[in-house]
């Protein structure tokens, strides 16, 4: 394929993408990074240099390395890209996706941050993977810190964070309240260790804990009222792009764990949830 027929391709992708892409060089160029937005000289893995060879595959396409970049692929992989960016909802190897997910990310960062989580918050929807999922609601986040649009929080299902201690955090952020679900979850946060009955039976355990914690609080959830920016301790979210600065990809939040109220409380919860779970199972 010529360079001609190239920017033709890349000319089909839909403006609310081609928007959000990152080009080396040609009459779309528009990646200048700062030298302190340039990390151990690793280039933007997601930058198209649109001189690079691209051929239509002619038989099967080999998978993509771990962690991949525009610059790296072959031919035939680059042609596959840059077809799935005319409908990023199409189910693709995830290495592409994650491909167009470090230049989002660098948009959170540098660029136009409210498009790139926008197009993050439909590419959710799309692509199942639990890293890549993982990795979108760290960056999703990290947008709602800088500009404090905690009304965003919603966009953010608890069950693709691949840090407990986040979505606890959200969890508090959200409602004030941490769900029997999420308590469940972040067990070990709490220093409760029995976990037999949680591996063996966890829909009854959750239920117990469920019952328990309307016992105690009147409500299905355990409330949570104090301030978490008091806490002291922090753990890090870090973003998937690693051309970014240090700095840049690292964001330290509170750690919800260890406010003192939950610290006394949930154990009890979980200690009493294992009893009753025991008792239950006994009985039958």
């Amino acid at each position: 394929m010529t360079a001609k027929q190239t920017l033709q391709r890349i000319k089909n992708i839909p403006n609310e993408i081609f928007s959000l892409l990152w080009f080396a060089n040609g009459e779309y160029e528009n990646y200048h990074p700062k030298a302190d937005q340039i990390e151990s000289y690793i280039c933007e893995p997601s930058l198209i240099d649109v001189t690079a060879e691209v051929s239509m595959p002619t038989s099967a396409v080999p998978p993509l390395d771990y962690s991949p970049s525009y610059e790296n692929l072959l031919p035939e992989q680059r042609y596959k890209y840059l077809t799935w960016l005319t409908d990023i909802s199409q189910s693709i190897d995830i290495g592409y996706a994650f491909i167009f997910h470090y230049g989002l990310v660098r948009h959170i960062m540098y660029g136009d941050d409210e498009k790139a989580f926008k197009v993050m918050a439909k590419l959710l929807i799309c692509h199942e993977n639990r890293s890549f999922r993982s990795y979108s609601t760290n960056a999703m986040f990290v947008f709602m810190m800088k500009h404090k649009r905690w009304d965003l929080l919603h966009k953010i299902d608890l069950d693709y964070i691949g840090d407990v201690r986040l979505a606890l955090l959200i969890s508090v952020l959200v409602s004030k309240h941490l769900s029997a679900k999420v308590i469940l979850r972040a067990h070990k946060l709490f220093g409760f260790s029995n976990r037999k009955y949680i591996k063996s039976h966890p829909e009854i355990f959750e239920a117990e804990l469920q019952a328990e914690i309307i016992n105690r609080y009147g409500e299905d959830r355990c409330p949570v009222y104090e301030q978490v920016s008091n806490i002291d301790d922090k753990f890090c979210i870090l973003l998937s792009n690693r051309s970014l600065n240090a700095n840049d990809r690292t964001h330290w939040v509170p750690n919800v764990a260890e406010l003192p109220i939950l610290k006394s409380e949930v154990p009890a919860l979980l200690k009493i949830a294992h009893e009753n779970t025991k008792r239950k199972l006994s009985a039958r």
